[in-house]
């Protein structure tokens, strides 16, 4: 009884004009962020195609759900926003989908056009003729 009467917080507390969760409420949602646009709207489901397409990249979905140790019933109906998905299971997936979900967010979000393409081509062949020049560099001082 003693903690109770000592929280002596309200569900919600104003701050600054913001409405805040007070301590009680574990697991509430913060009142005082600005969801982003677009993205929230439908619960998250933007992911999911994203997932899905990234999968499908890479292995066969009998694959997935093998190597993420569930049903293809339970991963069907994840991908169609019944439940979660949980970010530890596509974590089994290994490097390769993770390097396709990253190409396919760049190309859901228009990151991935041609001019930044090449900036990176040439980063990475700027990265790598300095790679070149220090491992010859160190071959020639031995």
């Amino acid at each position: 009884m003693a903690h109770t009467m000592t929280a002596g917080r309200t569900d919600r507390e104003g701050t600054s004009g913001r409405s805040q969760v007070g301590l009680p409420l574990l697991g509430a949602a913060r009142t005082d962020r600005t969801p982003t646009a677009g993205l929230c709207e439908d619960g998250g489901d933007w992911i999911l195609p994203i997932v899905r397409r990234a999968q499908e990249r890479v292995m066969s979905q009998k694959a997935a759900v093998i190597t993420m140790g569930m049903s293809k019933t339970h991963y069907i109906e994840q991908l169609q926003g019944t439940g979660h998905l949980s970010i530890r299971r596509l974590g089994l997936l290994g490097e390769d989908f993770w390097r396709a979900l990253i190409d396919e967010l760049r190309e859901h979000f228009g990151l991935d056009n041609d001019a930044e393409r090449l900036e990176r081509a040439l980063d990475g062949l700027s990265s790598c003729v300095q790679v070149i020049a220090d491992v010859s560099r160190k071959a020639v001082q031995r």
